[in-house]
């Protein structure tokens, strides 16, 4: 009842309005009932719009960019107990599924560049790996440091990635050969991390 109430009043806007500081707070667990199963509602209305619009095809990116702005906050790692977030994003996903079906929503979350999805990426979290497969979930590699932060191990494998690169792209191993000539004249625990190193290049 609560929800038909609340759609009714949503119906009769233009466009959905962002969430107030109010609407946030009565989430938390210590909030009355009443005013928590509001926001609730009000909260679940709102996924289903944003789905929705996810779920349109062609889809209408500024519409999608305006909801998901709208969403963010309670979609975010912090915006309440993990479990509260988890469900809101679990909830969205089916909400989608049952649209579009899982490969879109498998497709959709490897090809999405929204903020809550990247967070929820990177955390490596399960969930995440079992909607979009774990075929399509980033693999994390130690390895592969950017940036000026890296060990004398990172180095050494992002020179024998080049080497292997380029031993696939020209399809000729003089630049391998010539570097493993030149390993030979280092010392043994050098010889080791590079040798280390090509191996996990190779096995990339």
């Amino acid at each position: 009842l609560q929800e038909e109430e609340m759609r009714a009043q949503l119906r009769q806007l233009s466009e959905l309005p962002a969430f107030t500081e109010a609407h946030l707070t009565h989430l938390a667990p210590e909030t009355p009932p009443r005013h928590m199963i509001m926001s609730v509602v009000r909260v679940r209305l709102y996924l289903q719009t944003y789905a929705a619009a996810l779920s349109r095809e062609p889809p209408d990116g500024a519409e999608v960019a305006r909801l998901e702005a709208i969403v963010d906050p309670v979609l975010r790692t912090g915006s309440g107990a993990p479990e509260a977030v988890r469900s809101r994003r679990l909830y969205l996903l089916k909400c989608v599924e049952r649209a579009k079906g899982v490969s879109f929503v498998r497709g959709m979350l490897a090809a999405s560049d929204s903020g809550w999805v990247t967070e929820w990426k990177t955390a490596l979290d399960l969930d995440f790996d079992r909607f979009v497969g774990a075929a399509l979930v980033p693999k994390w590699n130690p390895m592969a440091e950017p940036g000026p932060s890296r060990t004398a191990l990172q180095e050494a494998y992002a020179s024998a990635n080049d080497l292997v690169l380029d031993l696939m792209n020209t399809a000729s191993p003089k630049r391998l050969e010539d570097a493993a000539a030149g390993w030979a004249g280092k010392s043994e625990p050098e010889q080791n991390v590079l040798v280390g190193a090509l191996l996990q290049a190779l096995c990339q």
